[in-house]
Order: structure tokens, then C-alpha cells, then sequence
């Protein structure tokens, strides 16, 4: 398991054996089920069944097979639930995606349920050149998106909190209650489980080795500790060997053009993935002392597991990183090779020193552990079950069109799009991801809602630009008002294939929403490569007041005209 999975995980096994709390844990989707549940319903899954899947996956032997087959069998055992008023769903993992989109809970916010979330970094909006272009496109829009919708936050840091309360300032947003609940010290299994020296690392057991734990990727810095091994060498220092435990990730070019130029340091460094929890105890348990250079982070959960394993770790002076170590970790700066050669080359040739460090671990350091940090967590999740539930004003305005286009690797304006957050402001379980001509649709028949700022009752002029699939071209569709229950004549897709919009009478309802379905007859294909089943997809969409000649000009020259203007 990761970093975020190995939180959730924890927080779950807590929370489960708690007798003293129910707590459920809902899907927004569930394996290959076809049915689409009506908004604000979910997929409620078994407690014990998650606990055998997080035993068997935190296990010292996993084979991914049955671990499929209980992650299978889990989401065919779940039922239909549908939280209720007052009721609260706390996000515990990414909630920038995964199924775990805000747009996904907009539904039950709106219903009185109280929305809460697990706050682990923004790093993509702070720090987004470690990042996928993708992931920060996709994140900028998220964290915008929960900060419109969150009744209260939990983060895993202060460091993190000051960051999401500077951001929300910076952009401003209004103030979200929030607390730090700080993570734990070690992985989900316990040090004392019996350990299995990995295989993979068959060369170096027996070895003087340095060990850095985790995802090989930019944001985390290890060039910086090949380049220090490298001076050390030249030095003529006798060096440990080095080894890197983590799958390979963003923006690791330059790390990789290094190591192929000098054959891992003349086979001095190895690395290693997808090791079980008693394996990576076991690389914990025989280092000489651990690496965390990370230039940022949330919390810096290796750092804590070198300290419970007992041994000495060099890590980054940055960010969240000295609330885990205290002065129990000897700090570098990320951003200097200068600095940091120093306080490397004393704990790799001084034996004193490094084991002063360890007895000083083994005297003072105190971990946290995952019962620690699941008590805190359901003890300040229940500190706002009586909070006030903030209301979810988010609306489109008259004569404003709402383009769904979204553009893979596209920098958002988070001050833009903080006051107009527009994924969440359609309400439908029948929309795919945002795509550079819209958001496609699922199947044939679906149904969505625009939450206006119109009176209730209200007549006004509905505008849509639609995307066509490709091969859907001699479909008919019709378009029906839910409110007003009346529909459309039908429409050939040919005739609004090239994004010529379409404009209806629709009236709005009782909690001033405009609610339309829509209905395409006709066979289409399905791609072989594509698992998605859609026929018609969102671009954009407006109303206006009919008298609003203004706005209704607006809208269509949105949807005609390339503005060059902003």
C-alpha cells in the first residue's frame, strides 16, 4: 500500500473496532455494476470484508490475484444507502478523484448531510512543478471545489493546515473549520511481526546500506542523494551502499539519466518495489540510517518509520517533515548539496555518532500509533456533529454559459475558479470526466440538473451545445423538462453535431433547479477500446429570462464565438 492508502487503512481498522462508534464506509460506484444510482444514493460495503482485504494487503505475502478477488467480492456484497439529513460523510482519501470527485456528494450537501474531509497536502497547487500537468489541473479544480462545498477539514499536519488556510485566503474563500489530525509513526503491521528479507534485494543483505522508502519521483529528491554519494566517492569516502524502495513516478528524467551514465553508482545503489510490510521492516530493521530529502510534504510518514524502527534519519528541513522527527532527525536543506554533505558524511563515517543517535531514538522517541491516530480522528470528527451545516450556495448565473471543456494539462486560475467552481455546479451521477470538447454522458437516457438563481416557478430560456459521438450521427434525441413535464420535438444528432445549440422553454423547480432528461433513440457503436457506454455529451450550457435580450445574446455568442478578450 502507499502513503494515502496505508492512512485510510489505518483510520479504518480503528474506526471498525470501535465498539463505541458505527461507522460505514459507502462506494461511489462498485466494480462492474451498470446500474447508476439515483444522486445522493451510494454502494455501502461490508466492515468485515474491508478489514480482510486491509489485513491481506498489509500481510507479508500479497498476490495480487486474491487480492482482486476480495476487492471483487467486496463491491458485489454492497448495498444501495442513502445518508440522511444531518449525517455526515467524511472523505478519507483523494478527493480530487478515484471516484471520490465532490461533484459525487453535491446531491446530499444540498440534502443536509455535513461533508467533511482528510486533508493530506495541496502540493499541486503549491508546489506544481512536482506534479503530472494532468494532476494539477485536476487538483487545482478539486481543492476549489471542497473548499465550496467542506463543512469542516482535517489535515494530517499544522503545515498543511497553514497552507489550505493560506490558499482559502488568498483566493477568497470563506473560513472552513479545521483541526490537525497528525499521522502515525509506522506501517499498518507491527515492527515485531515476523520479517522476510526481500529478494530483491538478495545483494545486499548482509551490506552496509543507507535506505530511502518511497515513491521515486522529483518531488522527493533522491538525484540529491546520488549527487552527495557521488562527491563522497570522489572523496575517497567508503561509502554504504544505497537502496531505493519505491515505484517509479513523476519527473524522474534527470535521476534516471544519472543512473543508467553511471551504472547505479558503479552497482552500489539498488532498488526495489512493491515490497509487503514485513519486507520493508526488514530493510528498516538492518540500515545503517534512512533518507527523506523530499523538497515538500504533507506529512513524511517514512521519516516516523525509520525513528519506531530505532534507526537515525537524514531528512529535509522543509514543510511538514520536522513535526515528525522532532530533534530526533538530523535536517538538511533539499537545495543545497553543500550543506547537506556535511551531515552526511558525519553519520556515514562516525559509528559513535550514528549510534549516540539511535540510543537517543530508543530513549526519548514515543510513537504514534495507528489506535492514536484513529482515536484522534473520530474524536474531532465528532466534535462537529453538532456544528451547523454550511449551506451550499453554489448556482449559475443568468446569461452565464457554463462550459464543461475541460483541457488535459490546462493551468487553472484557482482565483477564477474558486467563485465559479463549475464541475459542481451540475448535479448528475451521468457524467464522465471533462474532456477538451465537454463531459461525455452515460448512456442513452440521462438526466441532470442546473441549480439557477431564478424564483421557483420560473419560465427561462434553456441553451445547450452538445457534443455527438462519433458514428451517433443519425440518433434522434429528444429533450424533456422534468419540471414542467413537457418535451421537446425530436432532434437528429446530425443537425447538432458541429455544436450548433439548442434552445428550449424549461421551467424551474422548487429548490430553483432546472431539470432536464434526455432521451436518444437510435443505435450507435461502442468502441472496443473504450469501456465507456455514451451517445451525447455536455459543452456547454446557459439560461436566460426570455425579456433578458442581453443575456440571451451573450449566450450565444459563447457558444459561436472564440473570445480572445479574457
Amino acid at each position: 500500500m502507499s502513503g494515502i492508502q496505508r492512512v485510510q487503512a489505518g483510520i479504518a481498522i480503528h474506526a471498525i473496532k470501535d465498539a463505541d462508534v458505527d461507522v460505514r464506509f459507502i462506494l461511489t460506484d462498485a466494480g462492474d455494476r451498470t446500474q447508476v444510482l439515483p444522486a445522493g444514493e451510494f454502494w455501502m460495503v461490508d466492515n468485515a470484508l474491508v478489514m480482510g482485504i486491509i489485513d491481506y494487503a498489509s500481510g507479508k505475502h500479497v498476490d495480487h490475484d486474491t487480492l482482486r478477488a476480495m476487492v471483487m467480492a467486496c463491491e458485489d456484497g454492497a448495498e444501495r444507502v442513502q445518508p440522511l439529513q444531518g449525517s455526515t460523510i467524511v472523505l478519507l482519501g483523494a478527493f480530487w478523484g478515484l471516484g471520490n470527485s465532490i461533484r459525487d456528494f453535491v446531491h446530499s450537501k444540498r440534502a443536509g448531510v455535513r461533508v467533511g474531509a482528510y486533508v493530506y497536502d495541496i502540493i499541486p497547487v503549491t508546489h506544481p512543478e512536482f506534479c503530472d500537468e494532468a494532476l494539477v489541473t485536476d487538483f487545482s479544480m478539486a481543492i476549489c471545489e471542497l473548499c465550496a462545498t467542506a463543512d469542516f477539514i482535517l489535515t494530517i499536519s499544522d503545515a498543511t493546515q497553514t497552507a489550505l488556510k493560506d490558499f482559502i485566503t488568498e483566493s477568497g474563500g470563506r473560513p472552513i473549520p479545521m483541526t490537525t489530525v497528525p499521522l502515525a509513526h509506522h506501517l499498518t503491521r507491527e515492527v515485531d511481526e515476523v520479517v522476510e528479507w526481500p529478494q530483491q534485494l538478495r545483494r545486499v543483505k548482509g551490506k552496509r546500506y543507507a535506505a530511502y522508502i518511497s515513491t521515486i519521483e522529483g518531488r522527493k529528491n533522491h538525484l540529491y542523494v546520488v549527487n552527495v554519494w557521488r562527491r563522497l566517492i570522489a572523496q575517497g569516502v567508503d561509502v554504504p551502499d544505497l537502496v531505493f524502495v519505491g515505484r517509479h513516478g513523476w519527473k524522474i528524467g534527470a535521476l534516471t539519466d544519472v543512473l543508467a551514465a553511471t551504472n547505479n553508482l558503479d552497482g552500489r545503489l539498488h532498488i526495489a518495489h512493491n515490497l509487503s510490510d514485513g519486507e520493508l521492516n526488514a530493510v528498516y530493521a538492518n540500515c545503517d540510517f534512512s533518507v527523506f530529502t523530499s523538497f515538500v510534504e504533507g506529512w513524511g510518514l517514512p521519516v516516523g518509520e525509520s525513528l519506531f524502527h530505532g534507526r537515525p534519519c537524514i531528512a529535509s528541513d522543509t514543510s511538514s517533515i520536522p513535526e515528525v522527527g522532532g530533534d530526533l532527525v538530523d535536517y538538511v536543506d533539499p537545495f543545497s548539496i553543500t550543506q547537506g554533505m556535511e551531515v552526511f558524511r558525519r553519520m556515514i563515517t562516525d559509528k559513535a555518532y550514528r549510534d549516540t543517535r539511535a540510543q537517543a531514538i530508543r530513549d526519548r522517541f514515543v510513537p504514534r500509533t495507528w489506535k492514536d491516530v484513529g482515536a484522534d480522528f473520530l474524536e474531532k470528527v465528532k466534535a462537529y456533529q453538532d456544528t451547523d451545516i454550511a449551506p451550499f450556495e453554489g448556482n449559475l448565473k443568468e446569461g452565464r454559459a457554463l462550459s464543461f471543456k475541460i483541457t488535459p494539462g490546462h493551468r487553472i486560475n484557482t482565483k477564477v475558479y474558486f467563485k465559479n467552481p463549475k464541475r459542481i455546479l451540475i448535479d448528475s451521477v451521468f457524467l464522465y470526466g471533462a474532456e477538451n470538447h465537454g463531459v461525455w454522458m452515460k448512456g442513452p437516457r440521462p438526466t441532470f440538473s442546473i441549480p439557477t438563481e431564478m424564483a421557483p416557478g420560473t419560465s427561462v430560456l434553456a441553451y445547450i451545445q452538445f457534443s455527438v459521438a462519433p458514428g451517433a450521427s443519425d440518433c434522434m434525441m429528444t429533450l424533456f423538462d422534468q419540471v414542467a413535464n413537457e418535451e421537446t420535438d425530436a432532434i437528429r444528432l446530425f443537425d447538432i453535431s458541429h455544436g450548433q445549440p439548442v434552445r428550449f422553454m424549461a421551467k424551474v423547480g422548487e429548490d430553483s433547479a432546472i431539470r432536464i432528461r434526455i432521451d436518444v433513440t437510435g443505435s450507435y457503436p461502442r468502441s472496443a477500446n473504450d469501456a465507456r457506454n455514451f451517445v451525447i455529451g455536455l459543452r456547454t450550457f446557459g439560461y436566460a429570462d426570455p425579456e433578458n435580450m442581453r443575456g440571451r445574446q451573450e449566450l450565444l455568442e459563447a457558444m459561436s464565438l472564440v473570445d480572445r478578450a479574457s
